[in-house]
């Protein structure tokens, strides 16, 4: 299926857009034994439970980059600054980078794997922008 685990090295795409979903992904990553270190772009709908997901991803990247899909839409969009400082709270390994091909770049500087993740748009717009096409394995 298009966007649930995904892997095109050193990318990993999956639209895990619940906490469930995450948890599943991590367990999945953790089984499969990917790449280390590994980091993690996320960017995830307000109305979604972002705190789940991102306590999710936490149990397999050392670091997670909170950003912003270009696709996203305008009236769902999360709070780059409520979600960075509740990670901050929660000691967290957290970077906020709000341009999202700033996001992905950084995220790949120091990475093994790179794990994008949250949203449908998260991970469709990362797939545009790096020419990965949803369908090649």
């Amino acid at each position: 299926l298009a966007g649930r685990f995904h892997q095109a090295s050193p990318w990993l795409f999956d639209v895990a857009h619940n906490a469930d979903g995450a948890a599943t992904v991590v367990e999945n990553l953790l089984a499969v034994g990917m790449p280390r270190p590994m980091t993690a772009v996320v960017c995830v709908l307000r109305d979604k439970d972002w705190r789940g997901i991102i306590r999710a991803v936490a149990r397999a990247a050392e670091r997670i980059v909170v950003t912003i899909a270009p696709t996203s839409p305008p009236n769902r969009l999360w709070d780059l600054l409520e979600v960075e400082q509740w990670a901050v709270a929660e000691g967290l390994p957290i970077e906020r980078i709000d341009d999202f091909g700033q996001a992905l770049a950084h995220a790949r500087s120091e990475a093994a794997t790179v794990l994008v993740t949250g949203s449908f748009h998260t991970v469709g717009d990362a797939m545009e922008r790096l020419q990965v096409h949803p369908l090649a394995r």
